[in-house]
């Protein structure tokens, strides 16, 4: 079940997802000729402040 859900500002969220960098690259375990573009988790993390990173705990 959802929990706290509440309205988001639409307009600072479409600025926030204009702001994110855009990279390319690809997965180690696939073939390098298949190359992958967008915004890493990472990067939502830090323009949302949602989640966590691998290895760091919310405190």
């Amino acid at each position: 079940m959802t929990q706290n859900v509440h309205l988001v500002n639409a307009k600072d969220l479409r600025d926030r997802v204009l702001q994110l960098p855009i990279k390319e690259g690809c997965y180690k375990s696939q073939d390098p000729t298949i190359e992958l573009i967008g915004s890493m988790a990472q990067d939502f993390l830090i323009a949302y402040h949602l989640g966590r990173l691998a290895g760091h705990r919310s405190e």
